[in-house]
């Protein structure tokens, strides 16, 4: 039985930051003392509007349009204190946060709006040390606890139709996640790098699918009880020879995820997976190099509840100098054996889900570039206190 179904999205977001901040350092004890402020504000507003389409004509759809304010607060100050003991450098820092938020959902079909308003303070201690051990070799460690919060495209309850058995919903809901982290690095004479880490976050937010019924998924973000995750990794650059050099890294990953929806969705997944990266660069002359490059990564876990199956790929990069070094010419191939697609699977309820797809990952790309005036001034881009707030604004921040 075949069924065709038509309808029509029409959205419209907009987003106001503010933010204020200030920093101050001074010497003290022999050490660096550095403090500052911080105050930011972010205003969102979304309109959805959902239509029909039947014999040609638009009908709007009173039961999934609304619209969706957001407002949100934060005030911030942070100490810092650094201080080199013979050999041992160190630095300690406490960070503290008051946040207000409030979501105002309007909707047709409700007698009156829906408001969902928070306030909290949050402490964010921060410890770090690095010991050379010998001439050659530094050993670091660090312990830390941090905030993340949802991007406001999380916090829009929307409601979209994916397909006719599926929809994603945005959840006004969603709380910010806490990390508590810590990391063992250490470096050997300045080209092999190594690390492992162990991070427990709770009220982790990230996309699952949730099954409504034994017809129908939901694809939204939510908070987990806990995510757990055990990361180990290595790089290293290695010079072979004058005209042929390549880097290399190695990152692995235990993950465990884990939460209770409701009786019907309960999470409780884990998986170790790993990834490689190699470069391979060859230098031709004094203005032409090769690139051959390429990365693999096992099967894991992505966002909250679905299983990734192998991905990689196979670079080819080719430049060189022209037009008396002033002009730059870059030929790149992406994806030469068309392994960069992807499969996801996913168990939820009593319904099981399998999907992939690919992407324009094959590509062949000509760049040219030409530098007017002394190339070897460079500029310097300076950060913002909005750098938080419009990456929050982008596409989106579930994992």
């Amino acid at each position: 039985l075949f069924q065709e179904e038509d309808i029509i999205n029409e959205t419209s977001t907009k987003v106001i930051l503010q933010s204020v901040k200030a920093d101050y350092e001074a010497p003290l004890l022999k050490g660096m003392l550095s403090t500052g402020i911080k105050l930011s504000e972010a205003f969102t507003s979304n309109t959805f509007d959902f239509y029909d389409v039947l014999l040609g004509e638009e009908i709007l759809n009173n039961d999934q349009t609304n619209d969706f304010d957001y407002t949100e607060s934060i005030y911030a100050g942070y100490i810092e204190y650094k201080r080199s003991f013979k050999k041992l450098e160190s630095s300690f820092g406490l960070r503290a946060e008051q946040t207000s938020t409030n979501g105002e959902l309007t909707t047709p079909f409700l007698s009156k709006n829906k408001s969902i308003k928070r306030s909290y303070l949050n402490l964010f201690p921060n410890v770090s040390f690095s010991y050379p051990i010998s001439e050659k070799s530094t050993l670091g460690l660090a312990f830390g606890r941090r905030i993340d919060r949802p991007s406001y495209r999380d916090l829009n309850p929307f409601q979209y139709r994916i397909s006719s058995i599926s929809f994603h919903s945005g959840n006004p809901l969603l709380l910010p996640e806490y990390t508590n982290s810590i990391e063992i690095t250490h470096t050997y004479n300045n080209f092999l790098n190594s690390y492992i880490e162990y991070s427990h976050t709770t009220d982790n937010f990230t996309e699952v699918l949730i099954a409504i019924d034994s017809n129908t998924v939901n694809q939204t973000p939510v908070n987990l009880d806990f995510q757990k995750a055990i990361g180990l990794g290595t790089s290293a650059y290695i010079p072979i020879s004058k005209k042929f050099s390549s880097f290399f890294s190695f990152n692995g990953v235990y993950l465990q995820n884990k939460s209770n929806l409701d009786s019907i969705n309960v999470i409780d997944i884990d998986a170790f997976w790993g990834n490689i990266y190699i470069q391979n660069t060859i230098t031709v002359s004094k203005k032409t190099k090769i690139e051959i490059s390429g990365w693999v990564s096992s099967p894991g876990i992505w966002q909250g509840n679905m299983r990734y199956q192998w991905q990689g790929t196979l670079d080819l990069g080719l430049q060189t100098k022209i037009m008396s070094d002033k002009g730059l010419l870059k030929l790149s191939v992406t994806d030469i054996l068309g392994t960069n697609g992807w499969g996801i699977n996913a168990r939820t309820g009593d319904l099981y889900m399998t999907g992939g797809g690919n992407w324009e990952s094959q590509q062949i790309r000509l760049n040219f570039t030409y530098t007017f005036g002394n190339n070897k001034l460079k500029g310097k881009k300076a950060k913002t206190g909005l750098d938080q707030e419009n990456k929050r604004s982008g596409e989106g921040s579930s994992r």
